[in-house]
């Protein structure tokens, strides 16, 4: 309640005072100022109490980066002679108890002396302290600050894992096949996935993935994560190629398997790159790369020029999938239009374990493709109301004029 959560500053209100408790750093109590040592504790301790309505106090022995050598445990034991001597003297410390305990104690005293304790569940993780700005300073939400920072995170992670499958796959054919070219870009690579191991770890860090550090520092964590982000989505380019050219010893080809993302730069969500269809360009393939070690469906999505397309696998066959329009906010009015030169085309992907599967996205000149079904809108519910989305495993409650989930029912 008062200032850190150091031995020093968490004692009770004068920090001077209670330093010399700190036996890390001032050594042995003597018996001949035991008493004296008591007295200054306990009207610490007594303070402390007297903020709870409960008169229990949880005093903190320790710190960061504390208890690192074996010999402060035994320091730290000088608070066994101040426990004795309170307790043996019960009329001087208006019968005070000490005792070693755990918040587990802690909580199980307070129970005992309250009839209604209350308890809160859920995602609220209060902190103050006086320590950083020099007036009280009480924060809440560490679970919902900065969560762009938080959603980059999981991507860098997600990217690095897919990443480092992608490696050791296309080295190891490399190396197989001796293939010079493939094995020197991707040990020319190889820097850039230790960067990026070491920069997740770095935002795991509690002022960073909490988005409690200061507004620069923050920065710093957010341009190393999105540097990484685009270094890794290189390098799975680069190993997506080599194992798709198998068999190939030497010159393999390079450059021809690019992002449907494009990272501006780190202040921005990547932007999807949009497949533009010509008179000399009507179809574009797209690959994906499962990296689990089991089958999976996947929802492809990528962005076109024109919604009148045909959606196949590798081999020719019929794929379904779904055409949405787009629409953006209106600059000048703030009005929701509809693009005009902008499709979303979503399609049904099988992916088998560790597969890399190719999709290919064509063009109709003469219209939709009569082979995919449309489908009717059964009511509005641009007027309120909810929407229910369900399958075997759960139901999901969503707001009809917001768009937002409401509810998960298993």
């Amino acid at each position: 309640p008062f200032d850190m959560y150091f031995v020093d500053s968490s004692c009770g209100p004068h920090v001077q005072k209670c330093k010399p408790y700190d036996f890390r750093w001032f050594g042995n109590i003597r018996e001949e100022e035991l008493q004296k040592k008591a007295d200054q504790l306990i009207a610490e301790y007594e303070r402390s109490a007297s903020l709870y309505a409960h008169n229990v106090f949880l005093a903190i022995v320790g710190g960061d980066f504390r208890y690192n050598m074996g010999q402060e445990f035994n320091q730290q034991y000088n608070y066994k002679k101040l426990i004795d001597y309170v307790n043996a003297n019960g009329e001087r410390y208006n019968n005070a108890k000490m005792q070693f305990g755990t918040p587990k104690d802690y909580f199980e005293i307070i129970r005992k002396r309250t009839e209604k304790f209350p308890t809160l569940a859920g995602d609220l993780f209060p902190y103050g302290d006086i320590f950083t700005d020099g007036h009280p300073s009480y924060w809440t939400g560490y679970f919902t600050t900065r969560p762009f920072i938080k959603i980059m995170a999981r991507d860098l992670e997600h990217q690095l894992r897919t990443t480092e499958i992608l490696f050791t796959l296309a080295f190891n054919q490399a190396n197989h096949e001796k293939n010079v070219d493939s094995i020197n870009d991707l040990k020319g690579n190889y820097q850039q996935l230790i960067t990026a191991r070491r920069n997740l770890g770095l935002v795991q860090h509690h002022d960073a993935i909490t988005g409690t550090s200061r507004a620069l520092v923050m920065k710093n964590y957010r341009d190393r994560m999105f540097e990484s982000i685009r270094n890794l989505t290189q390098i799975q380019q680069r190993g997506l190629e080599i194992l798709m050219q198998k068999f190939i010893t030497e010159n393999t080809e390079k450059n021809f398997i690019t992002s449907t993302f494009n990272y501006v730069n780190a202040e921005l969500i990547p932007t999807r790159i949009i497949a533009e269809f010509t008179s000399s360009k009507s179809a574009f393939e797209y690959v994906l790369f499962n990296s689990l070690g089991h089958e999976r469906i996947e929802i492809g999505s990528v962005r076109v020029t024109k919604p009148n397309v045909r959606v196949t696998d590798a081999d020719g066959n019929e794929v379904a999938h779904q055409v949405n329009y787009l629409c953006k906010r209106s600059v000048e009015n703030g009005a929701i239009v509809k693009l005009d030169n902008e499709f979303e085309v979503i399609f049904v992907a099988r992916l088998p374990a560790l597969s890399i599967v190719t999709f290919i996205v064509t063009y109709i000149e003469n219209g939709f493709n009569e082979n995919i079904a449309t489908f009717e809108v059964m009511d509005d519910v641009s007027k309120g109301g909810d929407i229910f989305i369900q399958n075997a495993q759960m139901r999901l409650e969503i707001d009809a004029s917001t768009g937002l989930l409401k509810s998960i029912t298993s």
